[in-house]
């Protein structure tokens, strides 16, 4: 969709709407692909809730951000459904303020739970106008995408993502896997030499698996290996988790060598900083912080589920458990620390993976479809 394309003099607009205010894997990539598409000649503008951590990168970066209320779980008002409705029909509000404003050939969603709003938007004030929504979850019931039986196009983050959706949408949906940057000089890492560090870099929820990965730390210290263990937290946490959320972290505050810190936006560092990275979800439609550890060396551990299949490869990137299988976690850690030439090996294959990965490869493949919805929406307009 460059400008040579379009056989315009200006870059094509395209909108997003990012339902979610935080700064977690969704609105990360969103980050990425506002920049790649950028980069390509693309005026891309985007619909969020701000102040917040995705609207202040955005706006630091130099995109137009147009404000929308937040995700009433993570405000400290009680959520009820008559407050959840307006939160909802304000949301429709502010994507139409912004398509009036902006014009854009193309509406992106950027997370289904705003498909909704975003084809009631449309209808309202620009029915002509193609709306993508991007899939980043594993699809559970329809509340969970309502609206999309009505949206032009839909771009899983991977494979799994597809094939849980129903038949009738899984026609309209094509798979492409969002990217990390990659390191710009080449990544050789060492097997830790002295007391093994792990990290687990996700919010704070029960389908992270944060209590899995305690458990094993127990069946870990009972065999005399012990670990230092890092735990990111988020600067927001959503008020739906914050019983599972309590006592994952009074469990950690009792446990040896378990450390919480501020979740940071140098991904990248943190994960280098560490043996390995520990991905214990429950279910994960891609597993970003998965390639990333991969892409800076450092060996993942995670569980078969979902997107995690398709990034990471047993014995040749990173090591795969089942999920909720504390035993399980427990001895892939233990075999992995205490074997210096799988380590090794699982670096360097982990860094050769990540290239498949990349920001570049997401940009193109998302323009793909983006290009074609516009021209397919401009031939049903045309006389």
């Amino acid at each position: 969709m460059t400008s040579e394309r379009l056989g315009r003099a200006r870059p094509a607009a395209v909108l997003s709407f990012s339902p979610d205010s935080g700064l977690a894997g969704a609105e990360r990539a969103l980050l990425a692909l506002a920049t790649g598409l950028r980069g390509r000649g693309i005026d891309f503008r985007v619909v969020c809730a701000a102040p917040g951590g995705l609207a202040d990168h955005l706006t630091d970066a130099g995109f137009t951000v147009f404000q929308a209320p937040a995700w009433p779980a993570q405000s400290r008002r009680r959520r009820s459904p008559i407050r959840f409705l307006r939160w909802r029909l304000a949301q429709v509000a502010a994507v139409t303020r912004a398509i009036v404003a902006c014009q854009p050939e193309v509406i992106h969603v950027n997370a289904a739970g705003g498909a909704l709003a975003a084809v009631i938007a449309r209808r309202r004030v620009a029915p002509s106008v193609p709306v993508v929504v991007h899939l980043r979850h594993l699809y559970r019931d329809r509340l969970a995408c309502l609206g999309f039986p009505s949206v032009d196009r839909i771009i899983a983050v991977s494979e799994a993502a597809r094939s849980a959706l129903p038949t009738a949408w899984r026609r309209r949906t094509v798979v492409v896997y969002d990217g990390v940057r990659l390191p710009a000089a080449a990544v050789e890492r060492r097997p830790p030499a002295g007391g093994p560090s792990i990290v687990i870099a996700a919010r704070v929820a029960a389908d992270k698996g944060h209590d899995i990965l305690l458990d094993a730390l127990e069946r870990l210290a009972v065999r005399g290996l012990r670990v230092r263990v890092t735990m990111t937290l988020e600067a927001s946490p959503d008020r739906a988790v914050a019983v599972y959320r309590r006592r994952v972290l009074d469990r950690a505050a009792t446990s040896p060598g378990v450390i919480t810190v501020p979740w940071t936006h140098d991904v990248s560092s943190l994960l280098a900083g560490h043996d390995v990275v520990v991905v214990p979800s429950r279910c994960e439609a891609f597993g970003t912080v998965a390639v990333e550890a991969m892409a800076v060396g450092t060996p993942v551990v995670a569980s078969r589920v979902g997107g995690l299949q398709e990034t990471v490869v047993h014995e040749v990137s990173g090591l795969l458990v089942e999920p909720g299988d504390p035993a399980a976690l427990a001895a892939a850690l233990e075999r992995l620390l205490g074997d210096p030439v799988l380590w090794l090996n699982l670096s360097r294959g982990g860094v050769e993976r990540s290239r498949r990965f990349t920001t570049e490869a997401t940009t193109t493949g998302v323009l793909g479809e983006l290009e074609t919805v516009r021209l397919r929406a401009r031939r049903r307009s045309s006389p």
